[in-house]
This record gives structure tokens, C-alpha cells and sequence, in this order.
């Protein structure tokens, strides 16, 4: 039974609904959030060697020396189903017109999003599903399949059962995301449709961008418009 649980988080209501899960099964476990990387380092190789290392939607990537010193495993909890591995799996499923999307639990390797498979859980979205509908299910699903595995991540010795899942080949990167933001007049109105609803809501430079002259023109969408020229209107009134 592992004796400590390294968990790696920056949401605070990841965290407490995960120690809450893990220490149901293990009341004594000691749970170690982490944030960064520097905080993987100032922990001592007698902790490590003793530990299950859990990532969760975190940006962190666990370097291979910190992989190699955990006695019990390190897995990661990847916010998109393994047909869209890698950078911003939502908005690319928003780019495909994806009507279904998930969450994938897998063995933490060095290389991103290509550890074996060890749980997928998924759901199903409409044709005229926002960002902010698939990130809600994706939660969903999320916390569903961190629960179902908490036992095994708790209490196991052994390695967690793999599934035989493939992950998708093409593994999506931030430069995919770049360039799919960059507008050109070549775009046809279909394609720009589709980019506008996949990164139109995103921070810049992740969001459509169409240049002029060396100076670029960032999309905005209608709603995003209306509140700052509220803000602004606010503003003036109180001056």
C-alpha cells in the first residue's frame, strides 16, 4: 500500500475532492500536493521511492529523473479522450466538429500523452456544443473516473490494470493551435467558421489573429464585446 500519494494540481477543488477520494480507501495516506515542478525536486528520493505519482489536467511535466525515482507508479489524468493527446484537446475537438469527447487515465512517461492506458471514460456532444459544454462534461467525466480508479491508486502495490486503448497518432501542440489561429485571406468561410469556434474564445496569441500590414487583428467575440464597451460605459458614467 503506497505510503504517500504525490498529487499534481494547481485547481484548489481538484485537490480536495482527490485527497478526499484517495483517503476513503486509505485513511492514512499521506497526501502531498504539488504545483510546480521545483516543488517535485525538493522532495527527498526516500518519499519518492515510497510514492504514487498522480497528475491531474496539470501542465507540469514531470521530468524522467522524478519518473524514475517513484516506487509506485506515476500516472496522468489527461482532460481529453486518446483520439486528441497532447496541447488544448477541447478546442481541437471543437475544430473536428467532434460529437463525443472523454477523459483518459494513463501511465505517466516522458514523452506526453503516451504512457499505456489504464482508463477512458467518455460522453456524447451535440452539433452545437460551445467550449464551455464540452469542458463541462469533460469534468464530469473526469471526477467519475478518478473516483472508479481511487481505490487502485490508494491501496494497490501493483501497477494499475491497462486497457487495450490505442492513443491517436498525432499528438497536438501549441504550434498546431498557432497556426490555426492565423488568419489568412486564403481561409474559406467553412474553415474560418470552424477556427473561430474552436480558439475564439481563447487568450491571445490562442485565439484567430489576421495580420495587416505587420499589426494583428484579434478576433472578439460579440459577448466579449458588449461587456467591455459596458465596462467602459461604466466607467465614463462614474468619471
Amino acid at each position: 500500500m503506497p505510503d504517500t500519494i504525490i498529487f499534481v494540481c494547481e485547481v484548489p477543488a481538484f485537490i480536495q475532492f482527490a485527497e478526499h477520494a484517495l483517503r476513503n480507501h486509505n485513511p492514512n495516506i499521506n497526501f502531498v500536493n504539488v504545483k510546480n515542478k521545483s516543488s517535485l525536486y525538493e522532495l527527498p528520493p526516500a518519499v519518492l521511492s515510497q510514492a504514487r505519482l498522480i497528475g491531474f489536467t496539470t501542465e507540469v511535466i514531470v521530468p524522467q529523473f522524478i519518473l524514475a525515482q517513484i516506487g509506485l507508479g506515476c500516472y496522468n489524468f489527461h482532460p481529453g479522450p486518446p483520439e486528441y493527446p497532447g496541447f488544448e484537446p477541447i478546442r481541437f475537438a471543437l475544430y473536428d466538429d467532434a460529437r463525443s469527447f472523454g477523459v483518459t487515465a494513463h501511465v505517466m512517461t516522458s514523452q506526453i500523452d503516451s504512457g499505456p492506458i489504464v482508463g477512458v471514460k467518455r460522453f456524447s456532444i451535440g452539433p452545437d456544443a460551445s467550449y464551455t459544454d464540452f469542458q463541462a462534461g469533460m469534468v464530469k467525466v473526469l471526477l467519475e473516473l478518478f473516483r472508479e480508479l481511487a481505490h487502485q491508486l490508494a491501496t494497490a502495490n501493483d501497477s494499475l490494470p491497462i486497457v487495450k486503448i490505442p492513443w491517436a497518432t498525432k499528438r497536438y501542440t501549441r504550434k498546431d493551435a498557432l497556426d490555426l489561429c492565423n488568419i489568412t485571406t486564403t481561409v474559406d468561410e467553412l474553415d474560418l467558421y470552424r477556427r473561430i469556434r474552436a480558439f475564439g474564445s481563447g487568450e491571445y496569441p490562442i485565439r484567430p489573429t489576421f495580420r495587416l500590414h505587420n499589426t494583428p487583428f484579434i478576433f472578439i467575440p460579440d459577448e466579449l464585446l458588449r461587456e467591455m464597451k459596458g465596462g467602459e460605459k461604466s466607467r465614463t458614467n462614474g468619471a
